[in-house]
């Protein structure tokens, strides 16, 4: 119900934002597609969280797990109880900071 949820908050936030069910979808996701942060929930049914997470992490994006407090280094944690707004607005920070490195890093191309 948590991530239904914050499906809609991030959609209407304007993310882009897919969802798979097993954490070994969202891996070979990763490795198919950049993306900013991914969001893996605690209780995934598949592939241990904290192995997915690591895997993802190599791809360069963020990662929260949420519903843990323990998690490999780098990986962000959100444990329970589990708010929307605080993950939405933890989301929104997250890849505005990650819009303006990416600026600056154009910037620097050029």
């Amino acid at each position: 119900m948590f991530i239904k949820n914050l499906y809609g908050a991030l959609r209407q936030e304007g993310h882009g934002v897919d969802t798979v069910e097993r954490t070994a979808m969202a891996v070979q996701m990763s490795l198919r597609k950049r993306y900013w942060v991914v969001i893996l929930d605690a209780h995934a049914i598949g592939l241990p969280v904290n192995d997915a997470a690591e895997i993802i992490q190599r791809s360069g994006a963020t990662v929260l797990i949420v519903g843990e407090s323990i998690a490999p280094t780098g990986v962000i944690t959100d444990a329970k109880p589990l708010d929307v707004g605080n993950v939405r607005d933890y989301v929104r920070d997250l890849c505005k900071s990650a819009a303006e490195t990416q600026v600056q890093m154009e910037g620097h191309e050029s």
